[in-house]
């Protein structure tokens, strides 16, 4: 069972709970909110956010959880290939909000909306402005 934790409007520090009864899917917890200060105490604590459902936002927590380190990624020869043909333009953080809100415009398979929303858009705009989230484009002409 997820822990709740109600949306009192200040930062929420996510260290005063406990999560010993995360979901199979590594749910666990449902509420807080989008403060940036509490996206970055749940990005601390090893959680984030996945989805919102009736207004609540869902973190989550996955065993084992993927992350990514650049200087141990491996390019395949297929995409160097891609890479070398030029096809696309490269760039980091010259349009965070525009490919945020790209983002929230993918619908869900039988859904007719995100869960992307103006709250969630919000709080990443300001961890931007704070150095805190980036954006990586791939441009085609």
């Amino acid at each position: 069972m997820p822990v709740f934790i109600p949306n009192e409007g200040v930062p929420i520090d996510f260290s005063q709970f406990s999560y010993s009864d995360i979901s199979a899917e590594g749910l666990a917890v449902i509420g807080a909110n989008f403060h940036p200060e509490t996206l970055v105490n749940a990005y601390c604590s090893g959680l984030f956010p996945w989805y919102i459902d009736s207004g609540l936002p869902h973190w989550f927590c996955p065993d084992p959880r993927m992350v990514l380190f650049p200087e141990h990624l491996v390019i395949s020869k297929s995409m160097r290939n891609v890479f070398n043909q030029k096809k696309f333009d490269f760039s980091c953080d010259t349009c965070f909000d525009q490919v945020i809100r790209s983002c929230a415009d993918v619908k869900r398979k039988h859904d007719d909306m995100t869960w992307i929303d103006h709250n969630f858009i919000g709080a990443y705009n300001q961890l931007h402005d704070m150095g805190l989230a980036h954006s990586f484009e791939a441009w085609q002409d």
